[in-house]
Parts: C-alpha cells; structure tokens; sequence
C-alpha cells in the first residue's frame, strides 16, 4: 500500500479520534474555552497520532525521541494554526465550534502530510 494512502487511512482514524475527543470533552465541558479544550483533545491526539503514523504510515525506526520531538514541534504549529482558525470560523464566520473544528481538521490534515513527509518522518 502507498505511503499516500496509508497516511490518509491513519489520517483518517486520527482525525476521527480527534474531533471525537475534541467533541466529547466540549459537550461534557461547556463552561469551558474553545481553547482549552482544543489545548487538551491536542495532547492525547498529538500522543496517539504519532504512534500511528510511526508504525503504520512510515513505518520509522529512527530514534523515538528526536522524531517525538519534530512531531510534537509540527503538531504545536499546526496547534496554533487550529486556533486561530477555531476563532475566526467561530467569532467573525459564525459557525459553531464543533462544525468549524470539523472544516479546520480536513484542511490540516492535507498540509501536514507534507509536514511529515518532509521534515518529521523524512526519508534517510
């Protein structure tokens, strides 16, 4: 199976797990920021989205935590790229944030596989 469609099968489970966390903590936690519970679904998304691209998109052996590192780097961005979108969808578009985090979470998943390819999971 390509690399291609293999991040995209993974990229699918780890988007369904994070928008899962995501809208679960935000139902169970309405008093809550948008921010905070972004903060907080990114943790345990960033932890299982690495192990599975590690071990079945690229397949990597590299040391576990210089890759951790670049993972965790590449995923703080896009961390804040998913905030700042959150806030305009929802303040200034107008849509709710589980919709809005929905529409955020297709387009960041096309720019960081050439985040990953490229910098974090780059081939030796």
């Amino acid at each position: 199976m390509k690399t291609t469609t293999r991040y995209l099968l993974v990229g699918l489970w780890n988007s369904v797990f994070g928008v899962g966390i995501f809208l679960i903590l935000s139902q169970s936690f309405p008093q809550l920021s948008d921010s905070l519970i972004l903060l907080i679904a990114y943790v345990v998304s960033i932890v299982q989205a690495h192990f599975m691209q590690r071990k079945f998109v690229w397949s990597s052996s590299e040391k576990y935590f210089q890759e951790l590192v670049r993972f965790s780097g590449a995923y703080i961005s896009q961390f804040v790229a998913n905030l700042v979108l959150l806030q305009i969808f929802v303040r200034f578009v107008g849509l709710n944030r589980s919709v809005s985090q929905v529409i955020i979470v297709l387009i960041l998943t096309v720019v960081m596989f050439f985040v990953n390819k490229n910098g974090v999971f780059r081939a030796k």
